[in-house]
């Protein structure tokens, strides 16, 4: 009789062990990657001083896309400060480059007289940061929101303080 108790036992602890052997573990979820945030740009309650630069930056576009060898420009104003990049014609080179800026600050300086700096620039990023900031402003954002974009844009180009 003892035989069979502990056969019983025995056979009784095993499936205990089984059982509860067999159950998977429960581990904590683990957080999945967080959905990207995206940023909301607010905009301004009244633009009408963006929309007064943008008047005046797409008169100093409109007369510096007519200088020979600019396929197109792309300008931004801040204040008494332009930012003008150009796109040039795939012929022109060295010195005429310089030549081009130099008659692009002039159309500026002529297009707006409260222009105190002018930066002009020909160099590919630069040019695709201004067109990006300046399509920005088109499309209704405030110029408050691409700050740091013309912060950086300034530390690249030097302005031209001549009047």
């Amino acid at each position: 009789m003892t035989k069979r108790i502990l056969f019983t036992f025995t056979i009784l602890a095993l499936l205990a062990f089984s059982l509860i052997g067999c159950t998977p573990t429960r581990k904590p979820v683990p957080p999945g990657p967080e959905p990207p945030r995206q940023n909301q740009v607010t905009p301004a309650p009244n633009n009408t001083g963006d929309a007064a630069l943008r008047q005046r930056a797409d008169k100093i576009a409109e007369n510096v896309d007519k200088i020979q060898g600019v396929k197109r420009s792309h300008v931004v104003l801040n204040e008494n400060t332009g930012y003008i990049g150009l796109d040039l014609e795939k012929d022109v080179e060295g010195n005429l480059v310089d030549k081009i800026k130099k008659e692009a600050e002039s159309e500026a300086k002529k297009a707006d007289t409260k222009l105190k700096n002018i930066m002009v620039t020909t160099d590919t990023d630069s040019v695709e940061r201004i067109k990006k900031v300046a399509d920005g402003i088109k499309e209704g954002k405030p110029l408050s929101s691409f700050g740091n974009e013309l912060e950086e844009i300034g530390r690249r180009l030097k302005p031209s303080t001549e009047m």
